[in-house]
């Protein structure tokens, strides 16, 4: 999800469903961005670095590792899925469907040029393609920019949440919901972003240490074995 601080979602009407999830799932309570804007948010989420990136420029593409690259070498099923996107490994900064619009920048796997000029592309397809009955074992979902409270009001992120989640719940996956920056809260680089980890056997809780972005990145390693990138060596992981 985009651009909400912790504090424009948990408690705020804003949002029932996300609300309604902290009831029975993981909050983490200090969970940070790593720096504004977007882009090397979904970077250090899937790279453990921002690679220098400080805007939203997606040229040229990163040249460097990913965990998508990680997953394949240990031949570990992974898909993204990115809703509004035309097609399979498609190259474009922008594209319009389903309500709203794709953005490269906000695509974690076609970022890097490991991914997006070879077979591993493939992997990167419209969310239409999304199936809670057949899901690899690591997925990354983007809503487009209507969805993902980036153009339209956190009501409808929150309303194409609930009538997804749910279902992927109820399939038996491990769901983290996450947002890329705290906009307009910079704390801490990225700002306090609200972060909820659901699934079976979790159970509901609170989680109070620091944790970031590259988390992410250093957690999906931890669980498949995989040697940790950049700025996840030394980040702190949660249980996958």
């Amino acid at each position: 999800m985009e651009n909400h601080s912790y504090e424009r979602i948990i408690g705020d009407p804003c949002c029932p469903f996300v609300n309604s999830m902290i009831r029975r799932a993981v909050l983490f309570t200090r969970w940070y961005g790593i720096r504004y804007p977007s882009l090397p948010n979904y970077l250090a989420m899937a790279g453990g670095s921002t690679f220098g990136r400080t805007t939203d420029a997606t040229s040229p593409l990163v040249s460097g590792p990913s965990v998508f690259g990680q997953l394949t070498a240990a031949n570990v099923s992974w898909n993204v899925y990115e809703e509004s996107m035309p097609g399979p490994c498609y190259r474009g900064a922008f594209a319009s469907g389903d309500g709203g619009t794709y953005a490269l920048k906000h695509d974690p796997a076609m970022l890097f040029a490991g991914v997006s000029s070879g077979p591993q592309c493939r992997d990167v397809v419209p969310f239409s393609r999304f199936n809670v009955q057949s899901l690899p074992s690591v997925a990354f979902v983007t809503p487009n920019m209507c969805h993902d409270m980036h153009d339209c009001p956190a009501e409808a992120g929150d309303r194409w949440l609930s009538l997804h989640v749910p279902a992927m719940l109820h399939a038996g996956a491990t769901v983290l919901i996450t947002w890329d920056t705290g906009d307009p809260d910079h704390t801490n680089g990225g700002g306090h972003v609200a972060t909820i980890l659901a699934g079976p056997g979790l159970g509901a809780g609170r989680v109070d240490r620091v944790l970031t972005h590259y988390s992410i990145c250093a957690s999906i390693e931890a669980a498949y074995g995989l040697p940790r990138l950049a700025h996840a060596v030394g980040a702190p992981t949660i249980s996958l």
